[in-house]
């Protein structure tokens, strides 16, 4: 997906997230040649981090089907003025006042014919043939990137009307780390005999619960936390920042060798 929208993930940082992704995310990203691989403390209960962080929100839609040169914007403005007093009605029950309420607007929009849709911004406001005209260029736009194409003498439809209401959630700060040296044997647990590059290595095993701030090393190396292991390929080192998040560097090639024959070199050994 990234390499089709013109990226190139050598270009990234990695980021892991899930109780097995620490596990894996480095060998992935050494695969990638991808520089870096950010290892988060909330890695195991990400998609829970998420929920909690985001603001309080609610979606709301509104089917009508109509190309660009028949559509009624009475009817679509009467579309959004509805949705948005049930988003407001929704939000008074639960004790959120209307003037803290953000309103976001969505379209789905396709050239007439096709199968699939593709969300693009409606702008705020009176809805006039103006606006579905800026929705429309949108669409043209977010086609090209999405497909790299796009075809705008094509006739237009709209399908569905969408609106997102929001409400701030209550600010919270991640809780930073004692900081210490880049001297990190104080954690270390034991050392225990793991398989990296196609043999067994003598592995040094951290505690994640007493490491600090600023504490370096190098793999082969594993990190054992309450939720998750995060593991530390050979060609990685790891750096532990103020919020306790795992910051792996994956080695530079060597000087004079390729990176693709280096990758080979690597995969044949």
């Amino acid at each position: 997906m990234a390499t089709r929208s013109g990226h190139d993930v050598r270009d990234f940082a990695l980021v892991a997230g899930g109780g097995a992704g620490p596990v894996h995310s480095a060998f992935i990203a050494d695969l990638l040649h991808m520089p870096q691989v950010v290892i988060p403390p909330i890695a195991a209960t990400y998609s829970a981090f998420g929920m909690f962080a985001m603001d309080v929100g609610r979606n709301f839609a509104r089917s009508y089907i109509a190309r660009v040169s028949d559509i009624d914007t009475d009817r679509v403005n009467g579309l959004y003025r509805e949705m948005e007093q049930e988003a407001i009605d929704g939000f008074a029950a639960i004790g959120v006042d209307a003037a803290d309420v953000t309103f976001s607007r969505t379209a789905d929009v396709r050239y007439v014919g096709q199968f699939h849709e593709v969300e693009v911004g409606v702008p705020d406001g009176n809805i006039d043939s103006e606006a579905i005209d800026r929705a429309v260029e949108g669409f043209h736009g977010r086609h090209e990137q999405l497909y790299t194409f796009n075809m705008p003498w094509q006739k237009v439809e709209l399908l569905t009307f969408r609106l997102r209401a929001t409400t701030p959630k209550a600010p919270f700060e991640m809780r930073r780390i004692e900081t210490g040296g880049p001297d990190s044997s104080a954690a270390i647990k034991r050392t225990r005999s793991a398989w990296f590059d196609g043999e067994y290595v003598d592995t040094t095993v951290y505690d994640g619960a007493l490491l600090k701030a600023g504490n370096q090393f190098h793999g082969p190396a594993m990190i054992e936390e309450a939720t998750t292991t995060v593991v530390v390929p050979s060609r990685y080192s790891v750096r532990v920042d103020e919020y306790r998040n795992y910051v792996m560097t994956r080695d530079a090639t060597p000087a004079g060798v390729p990176e693709e024959a280096a990758a080979q070199a690597g995969g044949a050994a």
